[in-house]
């Protein structure tokens, strides 16, 4: 009985299209050539905007149950979870990875200046740090800027960006302003990691 229980809760998760995580910790992406590993954890979501976004969840209370259940009460709660977005998960912070293929080439500096002189026309968007970086090896810019949201409350994005292969490929942390400093040691982390695999 507790065999089909697995096999059906595996088979409600597969078929939800709930987001497994990356074998052995590290994510691959062959279409990229690239490997990083994200903190521990943390979720690979796919994105159509992005090539992949790490989710850190939050697991709250879980629904209490009875052990003994029925199959068909055990599907309908396990379907009920996902629902509410399985084990009711929510989210705190997130990686995304993206590239951006430029009509247009550009250098490392013409992408920054760009991106700068954009910022500048933004009020809710305000670049506290950049610096000069590497991403695999290859050159890169490391920015952290502030976001104020039209209700007043404030975001903070640390974004890693390179030109490699005419694409600007970038890693970016996005969390709540004041948890930011807690999420930094894990993305200096998954920077480290970040290997170009060709």
């Amino acid at each position: 009985m507790l065999r089909m229980r697995w096999l059906l809760a595996i088979a409600a998760i597969v078929g939800g299209g709930a987001a497994l995580a990356a074998p052995g910790g590290a994510y691959t992406s062959p279409a990229y050539h690239f490997m990083v590993t994200p903190p521990a954890g943390w979720v690979a979501k796919q994105n159509k905007d992005a090539i992949v976004v790490f989710k850190e969840p939050q697991a709250q209370t879980r629904h209490e149950h009875s052990s003994n259940e029925s199959n068909e009460e055990f599907l309908k709660r396990i379907h009920s979870e996902q629902g509410e977005g399985l084990r009711q998960v929510s989210f705190r912070a997130d990686i995304t990875l993206t590239v951006l293929k430029p009509s247009t080439g550009y250098t490392l500096e013409e992408y920054a200046r760009e991106t700068r002189r954009r910022a500048a026309s933004m009020k809710m968007y305000r670049i506290l740090r950049e610096r000069a970086a590497t991403l695999g090896g290859a050159e890169a810019i490391d920015r952290t800027v502030r976001i104020t949201l039209a209700d007043g409350s404030t975001t903070m994005n640390r974004e890693t960006f390179c030109v490699r292969n005419g694409s600007v490929f970038t890693i970016a942390l996005a969390a709540p302003a004041g948890s930011f400093q807690h999420y930094e040691s894990m993305f200096d982390a998954l920077l480290s990691s970040f290997k170009w695999t060709s």
